[in-house]
């Protein structure tokens, strides 16, 4: 990834889990996603050991939502979980301390 080769593997990792600490925190105080099940702790289980991209992306989760195999909730509580997750995307992307912590990256 561009942040990878910009900053370095260990720096892009601590990059990402700095930006997810601060979006988690500040759904948490802003009670964004303080009803529909959402995980806030970061942390995912891609059964992905601690390589490759699938790894990478457990260590860039925010947010989740477990759905099990077999246990999908019906279409209109999907669209209300969707529509929540874009309710906090909208409110942290207009966010003034995210936006700093997420100033481009030099390349």
């Amino acid at each position: 990834s561009k942040l990878k080769a910009a900053l370095g593997q260990l720096a892009a990792g601590a990059h990402l889990a700095e930006v997810g600490r601060y979006v988690r925190r500040r759904c948490a105080e802003l009670e964004l996603l303080a009803d529909g099940g959402f995980d806030l702790s970061g942390e995912i289980d891609l059964r992905a050991g601690k390589t490759g991209l699938a790894a990478d992306y457990a260590k860039g989760s925010i947010v989740s939502l477990r759905l099990g195999a077999g246990e999908l909730p019906p279409e209109a509580e999907l669209h209300a979980s969707l529509h929540a997750l874009l309710r906090a995307y909208d409110v942290i992307l207009a966010d003034e301390g995210y936006l700093t912590l997420t100033q481009p990256v030099n390349e």
